[in-house]
């Protein structure tokens, strides 16, 4: 859905295009509607009433000013879209979906590429052989790199302990 706001008419009406916003979300949220509760057992009344058509988010109500309600259609114009329109994604010059993966804190990122990695040819094998997957930029090579150099560095630095102590050690033995 793509809704194209007028911002000099909301300006005119006194509303902001966070109250659209939070007007909007509060008509399409899909939660619990009331409950029936008796001395034992309690029930969830649920109903989905989920907006999807752009004729129904029209008649949302945004609003109201001085003149009555205001409608999403009274302030700007709801399309049926799901394309984009002001980005566009390139890889190899050539038009793609770009999805940009980042990994949440504590995660370990040199997994979480090793497993997204890994489940690409799951992918592959569920998308039509004509679309292209592959991966255009992999930030844990430099990750990478860095954890064999410090490992290795660890790994010498342990070996040249062993080798002072037991220097030390065999210059001291009793006579």
């Amino acid at each position: 859905m793509r809704a194209e706001l007028n911002p000099t008419l909301l300006n005119q009406l006194g509303l902001g295009l966070d109250t659209v916003r939070t007007a909007l979300g509060a008509a399409n949220a899909n939660r619990p509607k009331g409950q029936i509760s008796g001395p034992v057992n309690a029930w969830t009344i649920r109903a989905n009433d989920q907006i999807y058509t752009a004729e129904d988010y029209k008649k949302v109500i945004v609003g109201s000013s001085p003149k009555g309600i205001v409608r999403l259609s009274d302030v700007g114009d709801v399309q049926d879209s799901v394309e984009d329109i002001r980005n566009g994604g390139l890889a190899n010059g050539k038009p793609a979906v770009l999805i940009i993966i980042s990994r949440q804190p504590g995660a370990n990122i040199i997994e979480t590429a090793d497993r997204i990695l890994a489940s690409l040819p799951l992918l592959r094998a569920s998308i039509s052989p004509a679309i292209d997957v592959g991966v255009v930029m992999d930030r844990t090579t430099t990750i990478r790199a860095s954890v064999t150099d410090t490992e290795r560095t660890l790994l010498i630095s342990i070996v040249l302990v062993v080798f002072v102590v037991f220097v030390f050690l065999r210059s001291r033995a009793p006579p």
